[in-house]
């Protein structure tokens, strides 16, 4: 039954990070990086929800950790290339900006 659930589960920061980042704000590891953010809030009790729940959270992101840096290394190609995206498209915005 855990190995299920650690299986359904696995790489949900990622997947999540995906979703509900907008495309300016797109980073590499965006699943790591939530991770290891809602890893700090936790051990700051700063998460939402009571404390008592930091028992369940504190190990499910302990856990899911390693299939995120899976899952994102797996989506690296596209991540590089939508940050390049997102990186022209400002410089083009900041080059019409001084040279109208």
């Amino acid at each position: 039954m855990l190995t299920l659930i650690v299986v359904t589960m696995s790489g949900c920061s990622s997947i999540r990070s995906r979703t509900e980042t907008q495309p300016e704000d797109w980073t590499v590891y965006p699943g790591v990086q939530r991770d290891g953010s809602d890893l700090l809030k936790a051990f700051e009790g700063n998460l939402k929800g009571p404390q008592w729940t930091m028992a369940f959270v504190v190990p499910f992101l302990i856990a899911d950790t390693p299939c995120s840096v899976l899952l994102d290394t797996v989506a690296l190609p596209y991540d590089v290339y939508l940050v390049s995206q997102n990186n022209s498209q400002e410089n083009n915005a900041v080059t019409k900006e001084v040279h109208p």
